[in-house]
């Protein structure tokens, strides 16, 4: 598990970013806004990559699914 931390911070930066400036509706939900990082993190990162699986595992972490 690598997780979210200062290792990787610049790349989740962007990740939150991305998602919250590009493919967040209004009207998001937690549930929504889990779906768009982790597309944002596949479309900056490619898929599997490990920003892909850092936002996953945060937000299973805190029993977002």
């Amino acid at each position: 598990m690598q997780g979210v931390g200062s290792a990787n911070r610049e790349q989740i930066e962007k990740v939150f970013y991305r998602a919250f400036t590009q493919l967040l509706p209004s009207n998001a939900t937690f549930a929504v806004a889990r779906a768009a990082t982790i597309q944002a993190a596949r479309d900056l990162y490619g898929a599997n990559s490990a920003a892909e699986r850092a936002v996953t595992q945060a937000w299973t972490a805190v029993g977002v699914n």
